[in-house]
């Protein structure tokens, strides 16, 4: 393993490099050798060192402070060394119980299938309004199904109408969840979303430090007919003042327009923007304490921001092309703090 490892390397880094060259107008033996070199030296992987030269603008000195997706199984391992159940985060059926056990404002629950069991059919069967079905545990960013009222049934994008008895048996053999489904508040429909948009709140909290902020990003639905927030703009959020400082969109698929001009996105001020950094940082004290960091999508609402669900992968390399490296963040000190803590001396 250790002899091949060079090897293996060279080949990962020439594939990073070649990625590279193609999005950027760097060359390709400039990259590859920048990539090899970190390889080698440093042990950063060829693929994650690619996205970090991606989203930096001083290579040479800034590497320090960005974080890479290794770094952030990192952060998952002291989750679990603290004693974290990673089901609480990971399993959304589960996710809601526990907020609603601490009072928190949460997406409620219809209905779960999972492994040919079931709850909630009887209430699924009695619903009339409008509902999402997610997977119950990682979607790997696909998002979720929507289905409306139409007639005795409802559709789905496919525009065909389907009884809800003819739904749940296709449930039936899925692992996911049922939800309601919740609409923007005014301002973000101004703003040119036509889905529910979601904000991503990244909290960490260390052994003494209280679960404190430190990155934050708008999902804003703006592709006509889009369904999930994905399909649209990915804004970067200034944490401190609650506005939209950087803008990158469409997402996914460039060639889509937006729905509404996006030139006056930056500068626009987040609705209930201290409700929800309120409420983030009180769902990681009280129902998730163990966590050192979790990333929060939530729903801003006409009646404030509800919790949807909450992330072990929060997309680092997102954030920190929006809003630049999460070194410069409390989440250094609170990184810094666990690492001087004996193992020993942690929670187990």
């Amino acid at each position: 393993m250790t002899v091949t490892w060079p090897l293996v390397t060279l080949v990962d880094s020439a594939k990073a490099a070649a990625t590279q060259a193609r999005r950027t107008d760097d060359r390709f033996l400039a990259s590859f050798t920048e990539i090899y070199y970190a390889a080698l030296t440093r042990n950063i992987p060829p693929a994650q060192f690619a996205r970090y030269i991606a989203v930096s603008s001083d290579r040479a000195r800034g590497l320090s402070d960005f974080l890479l997706p290794l770094d952030l199984r990192g952060l998952q391992r002291l989750s679990h060394r603290r004693g974290a159940a990673l089901e609480d985060a990971q399993n959304k059926a589960r996710f809601e119980q526990i907020c609603a056990a601490h009072g928190l404002p949460c997406i409620p629950t219809l209905a779960t299938f999972l492994e040919g069991a079931s709850t909630g059919e009887e209430k699924l069967r009695s619903w009339t309004q409008p509902f999402f079905v997610k997977a119950l545990t990682a979607n790997r960013g696909a998002g979720a199904e929507r289905w409306i009222p139409r007639g005795a049934g409802f559709v789905a994008a496919d525009g065909l109408e389907r009884s809800i008895d003819v739904i749940i048996d296709g449930l039936r053999a899925q692992n996911c969840i049922v939800q309601p489904l919740l609409e923007d508040c005014a301002e973000l429909q101004a703003l040119g979303s036509v889905a529910l948009s979601s904000i991503r709140v990244v909290t960490v909290a260390g052994e003494t430090t209280r679960p404190t902020v430190v990155a934050a990003a708008l999902n804003l639905p703006n592709w006509p007919n889009a369904v999930i927030s994905n399909h649209g703009a990915l804004c970067g959020i200034d944490v401190e003042r609650g506005i939209i400082t950087t803008v990158h969109a469409p997402r996914d698929e460039p060639d889509q327009s937006p729905a509404t001009g996006q030139a006056d996105y930056v500068g626009f001020v987040i609705p209930f923007w201290r409700e929800t950094l309120n409420l983030v940082r009180r769902a990681h004290a009280e129902a998730f304490p163990k966590f050192v960091s979790l990333g929060w999508d939530i729903a801003l609402t006409a009646v404030g921001p509800i919790l949807i669900e909450t992330n072990l992968s929060w997309g680092v390399s997102q954030h920190q092309l929006l809003t630049g490296p999460l070194g410069k963040t409390r989440l250094a000190d609170v990184i810094e703090e666990l690492l001087s803590v004996p193992l020993t001396d942690r929670h187990t």
